[in-house]
């Protein structure tokens, strides 16, 4: 099944378009689009569909970002719900965390994918379908959003490190310096943006957790109706699993309750993800686990004079002592070991 988008996200390719000079009409035609079932809040539109109306708005404009545009314009209620959850959030990496599980509903089923170092944090995105060239208009567009959506919710300025795409470098990058004002990569092997770690703790400026619970329920019954209709946006029971992990990997520095935290943030009961982990052979405590002693293993290795009490409280842990005897356990030797077989 081909990836479909949700109707707001259509709409507002279509209103930005219209903005820069196209036709309506003429672009509903080229994309096959009905104006009218593009107010239904549940209806789907095919990729085919949404690749067109990029196609047939850059022709008719002569805007080759076109899709840069549309992704720094974003706003919530382009989203629909999902918007609204994101700017309720507390914290930019508790947005991450909701955006992982239901930006299928907007954008179709792709794979979102986190890597944290000490210093950064790397998102990188790869829609399913077509070929990069072909995608081209969704990944700038979508990573435009990434930046331009979070600077507004947060109120901050702050850029990417580095951004890298998917195709080939486009003549005019006038527009990509302006918007991600970061080095620029393309032909890469997925599309990413790597920014300051310390960006997952900074607070958003319109937080409700009221209104984000209310707005998660809506989300998890519409996913759950969407998913029966569109199989496309089921994702398989591996991926499932390695949201759970990327989702802990956000929390690693946070002491204890990880169980409950960890189920508020994947929007389940913690009955419901304690009975999900142990279908796949696992819990929380082995993840956890695992987890910890692959950031410690990743972080020795980039540095192995870093201190045992800075790498202990990065991994949750209350002393340099208390890691060092977790690690012990799960590896029958001494960090110090470790260290001592690592090339200088």
């Amino acid at each position: 099944m081909l990836p479909t988008y949700a109707s707001g996200y259509v709409r507002h390719v279509l209103d930005i378009a219209c903005q820069l000079g196209a036709d309506r009409q003429v672009l509903l035609e080229h994309a096959a689009l009905d104006e009218a079932e593009l107010q239904d809040a549940g209806h789907r539109i095919s990729q085919p569909q949404v690749l067109c109306l990029y196609q047939a708005g850059i022709t008719l404009t002569g805007h080759t970002s076109l899709p840069l545009l549309v992704g720094e314009a974003i706003r919530p209620d382009d989203l629909h719900q999902l918007g609204y959850a994101l700017m309720s959030c507390e914290t930019v990496g508790e947005a991450l965390a909701l955006n992982l599980r239901y930006q299928a509903l907007v954008m179709g089923h792709g794979h979102f994918e986190q890597t944290l170092t000490d210093d950064t944090i790397t998102l990188c995105w790869r829609p399913d379908g077509a070929s990069p060239a072909l995608l081209r208009p969704i990944n700038e567009a979508t990573l435009a959003s990434w930046v331009r959506f979070g600077q507004w919710i947060t109120g901050s300025a702050a850029t990417p490190l580095s951004v890298t795409f998917c195709h080939a470098r486009p003549n005019d990058l006038s527009a990509y310096h302006r918007i991600f004002q970061c080095p620029l990569h393309f032909d890469g092997t997925t599309n990413s943006l790597t920014g300051p770690r310390f960006l997952l703790d900074l607070p958003l400026r319109q937080a409700n957790p009221g209104l984000k619970q209310a707005l998660t329920l809506a989300l998890e019954a519409s996913l759950a109706e969407a998913s029966a209709s569109h199989p496309s946006l089921r994702a398989p029971a591996a991926d499932w699993l390695e949201q759970v992990r990327q989702t802990l990997r956000l929390t690693l520095d946070q002491a204890g309750g990880h169980l409950p935290r960890l189920a508020t943030l994947l929007h389940t009961s913690e009955r419901t993800l304690k009975r999900r982990l142990a279908e796949h052979g696992t819990s929380v405590r082995e993840l956890l686990q695992a987890a910890r002693m692959q950031h410690a293993q990743q972080r020795m290795a980039q540095n192995p004079e870093l201190p045992l009490s800075q790498l202990a409280r990065e991994l949750g842990y209350q002393s340099g002592s208390a890691f060092s005897q977790a690690w012990r356990k799960w590896q029958g030797t001494t960090p110090k070991t470790l260290r001592r077989r690592s090339p200088k």
